[in-house]
């Protein structure tokens, strides 16, 4: 693929993002890896209960928080979500109205990135967000993950 090829050459970060909702509340988890693929950051974050398109949203806008605090320059958010990725990229597609606060706040925190792009991802490849959301879950453990309980959350089975 064509962006991947742009990590490695032009060290982009890669930003995958998962959001859930169970149990009475929705989850939100994200990673950031650099140009070498590896994870250095991920965040994870609860919120009340909302439907699964809002989860993703707010996902999203955590990654792209996440990549600012980072200072990442140049990033390619992935999700698994086609709706959200089609918001975020398409200039002329309108979220519905309970998530147009959220996907508009997200498109104007991009405008501080020097350059990003979203990509509609499968949900194996963004298994590391999805197993850090339910990492999340299962262990109540929600903001900045530390580095040294990244690889046993992410290595949760479905």
């Amino acid at each position: 693929m064509l962006y991947t090829r742009l990590i490695v050459h032009f060290k982009w970060h890669q930003a995958n993002f998962d959001g859930a909702t169970r149990d009475g509340k929705s989850i939100q988890a994200v990673t950031i890896k650099d140009h070498n693929r590896v994870i250095i950051a991920a965040e994870t974050q609860a919120s009340p209960p909302v439907n699964a398109e809002m989860a993703e949203a707010m996902a999203a806008l955590l990654d792209v928080n996440l990549a600012i605090r980072m200072k990442c320059s140049h990033v390619i958010f992935e999700g698994d979500a086609a709706m959200i990725i089609e918001w975020m990229s398409n200039t002329n597609s309108s979220p519905s109205w309970t998530n147009f606060a959220v996907v508009e706040e997200t498109k104007d925190k991009l405008k501080s990135l020097g350059c990003w792009t979203f990509a509609k991802v499968s949900r194996f490849d963004n298994i590391w967000a999805h197993n850090l959301t339910r990492w999340a879950d299962v262990s109540n453990f929600f903001g900045l993950v530390p580095p040294s309980s990244i690889a046993s959350c992410l290595s949760m089975e479905e």
